[in-house]
């Protein structure tokens, strides 16, 4: 069975949406937890898109022996972010939850303003495959060390990265993340 064919998008979204899913099933503990907040997503998937950026990350929060032995994969990113109003950012997150409903993978939940997510037992069972299959092992590796060291809240995730990323801050909005 191909995995990615379930999700078909014509718009050739399918590995966004398959990292996606993969870091809401780690995050949320097969679906047990919400994430609460498109802002505390994005900031987790940033991480997961830019391997140097959670390498730097990771080097604020490990001791320097457990950060030496973890590896990165660099410029491994399909698209890159931009730099917007509270951070990285990507114009197709709501293109791409939008999609995860509509195909009924995910449950979207606002809560005052505060945008939660979770995944459905269908989504849990995708994303499961997702985790099994090799060629997905990067991704699920850097969920895992997000889920350990980074599942904060939305707020927390953007002011560590203004702290520890000013080069972020600083860039005009709508200008490209590169690294």
């Amino acid at each position: 069975m191909n995995i990615i064919k379930i999700l078909d998008n014509a718009n050739k979204s399918e590995v966004h949406l398959a990292r996606l899913l993969i870091l809401l099933n780690i995050i949320t503990e097969k679906g047990i937890k919400n994430i609460n907040g498109i802002t505390k997503l994005v900031k987790l998937d940033f991480f997961l898109r830019y391997p140097s950026y959670l390498k730097r990350a990771l080097s604020y929060t490990l001791s320097k022996s457990a950060f030496e032995s973890i590896s990165f994969e660099y410029n491994n990113i399909e698209a890159h972010m931009v730099r917007f109003l509270y951070g990285p950012w990507d114009d197709k997150y709501r293109l791409y939850l939008n999609i995860l409903y509509a195909k009924k993978l995910i449950t979207i939940h606002k809560n005052g303003n505060t945008i939660n997510i979770n995944l459905t037992d269908s989504g849990v069972k995708l994303s499961n495959h997702f985790i099994q299959d090799s060629s997905f092992s990067l991704i699920v590796f850097r969920s895992e060390l997000l889920k350990k060291y980074f599942d904060k809240k939305g707020a927390w995730l953007k002011n560590f990265i203004y702290k520890y990323f000013p080069e972020i801050k600083y860039m005009e909005y709508g200008e490209v993340i590169t690294k």
